[in-house]
């Protein structure tokens, strides 16, 4: 299937101001405690095997309701391989955020809000082309469990 070129959006790190300069985009207390808790899945990724990752992906396919945890260990090992350029957490209780969560919480955000154009081009501008499809189902997925439980 072929795309017409002005449908593509290219996005460069330099395109994008600070995180700092753009007011809307400032972390609350609540994306702030939601980012904490993704620095605690992105370290626990890191330790895992690649059988602990496919069986999270397993209990995905399996149940689409699956735990957060599940999806947050699917999200980190498919970013693990296929983001377009390193992304980096801090520790959890870190006091600063660093451009990585922050684009993952805008993300999640998107995902959140059913926000379909800004949430591809999020993922567009941090993940190679191979890998936006399975991006968007686990961001949608980890979305509606930490979200749900907000409310919950």
């Amino acid at each position: 299937m072929a795309y017409a070129v002005e449908n593509i959006i290219t996005f460069r790190a330099s395109d994008a101001p600070p995180v700092e300069t753009r007011p809307e985009h400032r972390l609350t207390a609540d994306k702030a405690r939601v980012i904490n808790a993704l620095r605690g899945f992105a370290q626990r990724s890191q330790l895992a095997s690649r059988a602990d990752l496919d069986a999270a992906c397993a209990t995905i396919a399996a149940d689409r309701a699956g735990s957060i945890a599940a999806y947050a260990l699917s999200l980190f090992g498919h970013l693990a391989q296929h983001a377009s350029q390193p992304l980096h957490f801090h520790r959890p209780g870190s006091a600063t955020f660093s451009d990585s969560e922050v684009w993952l919480s805008r993300t999640l955000t998107a995902a959140a809000a059913n926000e379909m154009a800004q949430l591809r081009a999020l993922i567009a501008w941090r993940v190679r082309p191979i890998g936006h499809r399975r991006a968007l189902f686990l961001l949608c997925g980890l979305a509606d469990g930490i979200f749900q439980q907000d409310t919950t």
